[in-house]
């Protein structure tokens, strides 16, 4: 597969996280963007209010949450 990130494009493997992790991930990019986070939540029709236990409730949700990918470039 291939991807971008800024302004570099690499080959790679995207990996699912498990529903545990996503939480983990979407909380932490919440806490250093939280304004972006909250505008993507409304974006995609996520009820997220503001809560510190909101977004890890939302990425961990295995039917109707957030799932989050790893991006793995080739070595």
């Amino acid at each position: 597969m291939r991807f971008q990130v800024g302004a570099r494009r690499r080959r790679g493997l995207v990996r699912p996280l498990p529903p545990e992790e996503s939480g983990r991930r979407l909380a932490e990019y919440a806490r250093a963007h939280p304004r972006a986070a909250a505008m993507l939540m409304r974006t995609i029709g996520q009820d997220a209010d503001g809560s510190a236990a909101a977004y890890p409730r939302i990425g961990a949700d295995p039917e109707r949450g957030v799932p989050i990918v790893a991006l793995v470039p080739e070595a």
